[in-house]
């Protein structure tokens, strides 16, 4: 039970601030890129906050109260966690806000890749046509 309860906490942070982490760098790409954002802006408090310090706090958080409530379990694949366990015999319910969090970060992912793709499709045309 301890070591499932430990492999959850770990395998749930991991994999939401992973996919949060990423979400963050397409935002920082799509900003710098299509935006014109310097990289010295994001070196102030505010953006290290927002781009890297808050999908480790959201992994923790949300890995802590799935833990806290009990929301820990062999996932039947081949480690335990807290996003993906099901529970048939407990009559708890767990809000998927990390399955709902996990959505919009790949959403926010894709849309960033679609836009700088679309960016530096512009950008070549334009330059094909100075040629």
């Amino acid at each position: 039970e301890a070591t499932c309860i430990a492999q959850a906490f770990i395998s749930s942070v991991f994999i939401l601030s992973g996919a949060s982490s990423n979400g963050s760098l397409a935002l920082a790409y799509w900003l710098t890129i299509c935006r014109g954002k310097r990289e010295h802006e994001f070196k102030k408090w505010n953006w290290q906050l927002f781009l890297v310090y808050l999908p480790w706090i959201w992994g923790v958080m949300d890995a802590s109260i799935g833990i806290a409530l009990g929301f820990h379990n062999y996932n039947r694949l081949w480690y335990c966690d807290t996003l993906t366990a099901s529970y048939p015999s407990k009559t708890q319910w767990r809000p998927d806000t990390a399955a709902a969090f996990l959505g919009v970060v790949n959403l926010l992912i894709v849309l960033s890749m679609f836009a700088l793709i679309k960016f530096v499709h512009s950008v070549e045309k334009k330059n094909d046509s100075h040629r």
